[in-house]
């Protein structure tokens, strides 16, 4: 699954983008199919939170007119328009309530995004954690392409459910991106999941990659070392 921006998708559903803008997002909408489904569920989403922020600002216009009662015997006190000014008054309160309301829908709605894809990180995590891969690797596909560690986990899991093919070309994509402190696992499990596929040139290039790497820590290294020399070399 892509990585899209969540203020784009709601600026868009609430109409806040230009002519150009919104011309060019549903192109990208139609070109992806990853993207069209966000847009949905976003969709979905605003909905409810519509409906919540409706409730509340009802809540508060009844807040707002419950004494509504209290108010008659003054208007016999008021003087001219005394009772069009409490009107407006009114008005002008449940106006500000409405702005209130949607002043920070889209930040919230972006919120509850986030809250959602960290339990839904957690959940995967906790499932990988207890071996059950099965279970967690569709939940670990959900997330963001830019977390290297889930990707990681994405082909240990595949690997587990042998899938070395699928899990191969995880572990190529992760090394082509090149990331920081996940390079050598990726090369560790590369060779493995190529080793499963008999494809012993490759595994032996991960392996060796592994050795020379001066960041890869010494118990990786013995490890490799064994697997090229009892392995690989027979």
């Amino acid at each position: 699954m892509g990585s899209y921006d969540p203020y784009q998708i709601d600026r868009y559903l609430m109409k806040q983008l230009s002519l150009e803008e919104t011309v060019a997002f549903e192109k990208e909408i139609s070109r992806d199919v990853n993207l069209a489904k966000e847009v949905e569920v976003q969709k979905q989403l605003i909905q409810s939170l519509q409906m919540v922020a409706q409730l509340e600002t009802q809540q508060q216009i009844k807040a707002i007119t419950k004494n509504w009662k209290d108010f008659v015997p003054a208007l016999s006190k008021t003087k001219s328009g005394g009772f069009e000014t409490l009107v407006k008054k009114a008005d002008e309160k449940i106006e500000q309530l409405t702005q209130l309301a949607f002043q920070f829908f889209i930040p919230y709605s972006v919120s509850y995004r986030k809250a959602a894809a960290e339990t839904l990180k957690e959940k995967a995590y906790h499932l990988y954690t207890k071996k059950a891969y099965e279970a967690a690797l569709p939940l670990l596909r959900q997330l963001p392409d830019t977390n290297i560690e889930a990707r990681l986990m994405t082909g240990i899991a595949l690997l587990a459910l042998q899938k070395p093919e699928k899990a191969y070309q995880t572990f190529e994509a992760i090394i082509r991106a090149e990331p920081f402190g996940f390079l050598t696992d990726a090369h560790w499990y590369a060779g493995l999941a190529a080793l499963c596929l008999s494809e012993i040139e490759k595994s032996t290039a991960h392996l060796q990659y592994i050795l020379k790497d001066e960041n890869s820590n010494k118990k990786l290294k013995a490890k490799a070392s064994d697997l090229l020399n009892n392995k690989l070399m027979h």
